[in-house]
């Protein structure tokens, strides 16, 4: 038999077998056969039951003013050097968080445009994600602008002179704090090249973030209330400059007296986009210890190594470093998504990741947040075949801790990619 004959046979007998691989895969993940679980509305149910009934999210919350840039591409032309690398990002199909100057937003909004407002900042994301699932959620709102209560959930609660209340019974209070999102989508063109994957670049300018500025009287009743709550996501701390640099330890004392305060509250820290390693590594000197759960996307892990003066090997032996700082820890990507564990079982971190890739995939899908009603009736694309290959290499690690890893669900064309790492996150940790 020929050696043409025999590699043809090969390649036969691969493409099945990759098919049959698939196939299963597919399965696993639409009837989502977890303990307990023989639906996908199982899953939904379980984590019905679970989700953390008052939360409270802090410290960024600002307004997004977000462009879809489609096949027309954009004009480069007289781009400010701030935002040099947005050709270089949107060639790559890579995400992006820059602070920029006041002028440099100036020119996005006059040359650029933008499509819509809505509610934007890591804090701000995840309270309107958990207020939709049911959630108490009590949001720091460091600049009240009329703008900024425009777009948030009447559900949420903001900290008013006389407690907390819902944004419209709120008179507005200085400017809004506005970040420009540019939502790139496959196929959109860059100087005669084509976007390979859809994604978003952030351009920001937040003097509240640069700072890191909290509001007072959000602190006050934050402190009354704290005994009731369950659970807290904070971040912002990726915006801060480095001539703020204490604002970090004095924002730990905070997040220090308020688990003094109540021994049963449990936080996440999400990271972010950090533009200064020096401000990064402090963060998590601060504040890995005061943290039950760490989130982050690969980048940010790479990140994270280089701020601890590690060197970046791969990121499922990189998170088991990482995990020497926390009890938990939870990376996201647009493939696929893992956790690491010193004490939660297996099967809740599992299930914890397919409830937030699925309250993630219905944001993508539908550029708004998902309620439970609308996650039961959701159909979700299949799992992303790119994730196949890394789930092998993650189940051959020896990490000497609980792990789960999944894959994450695809769709050909998000309408929004933006905020989909901190709505994952909402997921993951108030089920988990």
């Amino acid at each position: 038999m020929s050696f043409g004959v025999l590699f043809l046979r090969f390649c036969s007998w691969w493409s099945c077998l990759r098919g049959f691989y698939f196939l299963v895969l597919n399965c696993f993940v639409s009837v989502v056969v977890l303990q307990g679980c023989c639906r996908l509305v199982d899953l939904v149910d379980w984590a019905s039951a679970r989700v953390a009934r008052r939360a409270l999210f802090a410290f960024n919350t600002n307004v997004d003013a977000v462009r879809t840039i489609d096949a027309r591409g954009i004009d480069f032309r007289g781009l400010p050097g701030e935002l040099s690398c947005l050709e270089e990002c949107m060639v790559k199909g890579v995400e992006r968080e820059v602070a920029v100057s006041e002028s440099s937003l100036d020119f996005l909004r006059s040359r650029v445009g933008f499509d819509s407002l809505q509610v934007g900042g890591q804090a701000g994301i995840s309270a309107s994600a958990a207020c939709r699932l049911g959630v108490e959620s009590f949001l720091h709102v460091a600049d009240k602008g009329k703008t900024q209560l425009s777009v948030l959930d009447d559900k949420l609660l903001l900290a008013g002179e006389n407690g907390f209340a819902s944004a419209r019974r709120l008179a507005p209070l200085g400017e809004s704090a506005t970040h420009f999102i540019l939502e790139y989508s496959k196929g959109a063109l860059v100087r005669g090249k084509t976007v390979p994957v859809s994604n978003r670049f952030i351009a920001s300018f937040d003097s509240g973030a640069f700072e890191l500025r909290v509001d007072d009287v959000f602190l006050k009743h934050a402190s009354a209330c704290i005994g009731e709550i369950d659970k807290a996501i904070i971040g912002g701390f990726h915006l801060l400059s480095p001539k703020f640099f204490k604002r970090v330890d004095e924002v730990a004392k905070i997040v220090s007296g308020w688990k003094k305060a109540n021994s049963r509250l449990r936080v996440h820290l999400e990271l972010g986009d950090f533009q200064d390693l020096s401000v990064l590594k402090r963060v998590l000197e601060v504040f890995a210890p005061l943290c039950d759960c760490l989130g982050l996307n690969e980048l940010e892990l790479k990140q994270c190594l280089k701020a601890l003066d590690g060197m970046p090997r791969n990121e499922f032996s990189d998170a088991r470093l990482l995990l020497n700082k926390v009890r938990t820890i939870v990376v996201h990507s647009s493939d696929y998504s893992f956790a690491l564990s010193k004490d939660k079982r297996e099967v809740d971190l599992k299930n914890a990741l397919f409830f937030a890739s699925l309250l993630a995939c219905f944001k993508a899908a539908n550029a708004r947040f998902a309620s439970f009603s609308d996650l039961r009736t959701f159909s979700p694309g299949e799992p992303c075949e790119r994730s196949a290959e890394k789930e092998q290499d993650f189940d051959k690690q020896k990490l000497d801790c609980m792990k789960a890893f999944t894959p994450s669900f695809t769709l050909g064309n998000p309408r929004q990619t933006v905020g989909l790492g901190d709505v994952f996150a909402t997921g993951f940790f108030l089920t988990l």
